[in-house]
């Protein structure tokens, strides 16, 4: 069994918060916008090297932006959850609730450390493993030794 989370195993159970949302937008929606534009080019019987080279440049800098902006909370959650795994606590906690709209929810789980108990919710994807963290469920949880408010449920990540 694996001792700490891959970046993909980050990426494949993290939910997608508002920023990495407009961040795909921001890929998407200037990808669709060239490939229409250069469609339509093509259709009216202009050459492609015709076309505007400030729709491409402004195009691909919005899907650098977008890539920037995507990554960036995934990276920060990656390097704070590797940290946790590699010098974190191991304590038992228990799944309080579990709520998923289409892909993506939450996870709200509480466990007790040094004779204080702690509450943490969790963005996750619904993937196979999440889905089986039901209401009830105990499951191992790993903590930060200085700050015991940052957690993470070990087996959405492994």
């Amino acid at each position: 069994m694996k001792k700490f989370p891959s970046f993909f195993d980050v990426w494949r159970n993290s939910g997608y918060t508002p920023l990495q949302t407009m961040g795909l937008s921001a890929l998407v929606l200037p990808s669709i916008s060239s490939a229409v534009t250069v469609a339509i080019y093509i259709v009216k019987g202009h050459e492609r090297s015709t076309l505007p080279q400030s729709i491409v440049i402004f195009s691909l800098l919005f899907c650098v932006f977008g890539i920037v902006i995507y990554l960036f909370p995934l990276l920060q959650k990656y390097r704070i959850l590797l940290s946790v795994f590699k010098t974190g606590v191991e304590v038992k906690g228990e799944i309080l609730e579990q709520y998923f709209i289409v892909d993506s929810g939450y996870i709200t789980y509480q466990y007790n450390f040094d004779g204080q108990n702690y509450r943490c919710t969790d963005h996750v994807l619904r993937t196979r493993e999440n889905k089986a963290l039901i209401p009830g469920k105990f499951v191992v949880v790993i903590l930060d030794r200085d700050d015991h408010k940052i957690a993470f449920v070990k087996e959405a990540y492994l």
